[in-house]
């Protein structure tokens, strides 16, 4: 089994998932954001300003797309705080209901056509019962970068495998959320495959979880065969294989000689993913894979 045989994809696409712009209180304009993100390698970005979607269909090029997203909030956690939602693929336009849930908001986007996203756990102080009950959303922020840079709160990957151990099947996103009033953008991204670089290409490759989340290294290629489960990565300096409760194994180098791992699998994982670790401290994830 292998990951590009999985989708049946082919181009890779970088994209970013959640960027703030000066129609809310982002410190670019709309076409400065299109420009930076295009000038850094990215193929594709959704500009998901708070409480409002706007039309960028002017931004796009045949080699670059920015395509339509908004962040939303709704109900409160047992500490006080509104959950915060990033809908992928919103018409122009769209509002949901002043008096929406966390569950009625969900509904409304998905209903509007849009991927829903949970936004930073960790800088929400997100437990995992404030998520566990949640329907409908694709996955959830594993980095949110902005808030990893502006207070050390970005990484959720421990809600993330929470969610995990009690049945909660969800993607991992790597994300800016970048406003530019402090340097937080290109710091958190995916890399999707997908047939084409076309808004449903990008939707598909998000729906069927064919992409992989980083802030620096690569994932290149993942097969799972006869009981073995590798990775082919650019180099790093660790991968981790990770599953349920305490299961998984780590390979370990002193510098960035390891660009293939390989993983046993054994009766009792539930599901597998892998994260991998340059010399600089960026990391990658992939998606878990069932069993």
């Amino acid at each position: 089994m292998n990951w590009s045989e999985l989708t049946n994809k082919k181009k890779r696409l970088k994209g970013g998932l959640h960027i703030h712009t000066t129609l809310s209180d982002g410190h670019k304009t709309p076409e400065e954001v299109a420009e930076w993100y295009r000038n850094r390698g990215f193929d594709f970005i959704f500009i998901t300003d708070h409480n409002k979607v706007s039309d960028f269909s002017y931004l796009c090029s045949d080699d670059f797309l920015v395509l339509n997203g908004g962040e939303f909030t709704a109900g409160r956690t047992d500490l006080g705080e509104p959950l915060h939602f990033i809908g992928l693929n919103l018409p122009p336009g769209f509002t949901p209901s002043s008096k929406s849930s966390p569950q009625d908001l969900i509904n409304e986007m998905r209903e509007a056509g849009a991927e829903v996203i949970l936004a930073h756990p960790y800088w929400s102080q997100l437990s995992w019962q404030d998520i566990f009950p949640l329907e409908g959303i694709l996955g959830l922020e594993i980095l949110n970068y902005a808030s990893e840079v502006a207070i050390r709160k970005g990484y959720s990957v421990v809600h993330w495998d929470d969610l995990l151990n009690r049945g909660k099947r969800l993607y991992g996103f790597a994300v800016d959320d970048s406003h530019f009033g402090i340097e937080d953008g290109g710091g958190g991204w995916i890399e999707v495959e997908a047939e084409e670089l076309s808004l449903k290409g990008i939707m598909e490759a998000l729906r069927n979880g064919a992409f992989f989340s980083s802030c620096g290294p690569k994932i290149l290629e993942m097969k799972i065969k006869e009981g073995l489960v590798e990775v082919t990565t650019t180099p790093v300096v660790s991968v981790c294989f990770l599953s349920n409760l305490a299961l998984g194994y780590c390979l370990n180098s002193p510098d960035d000689s390891i660009t293939k791992a390989q993983f046993e699998l054994k009766p009792r994982y539930k599901f597998v993913r892998f994260e991998c670790e340059d010399e600089h401290h960026k990391r990658a994830w992939s998606n878990p894979v069932y069993f």
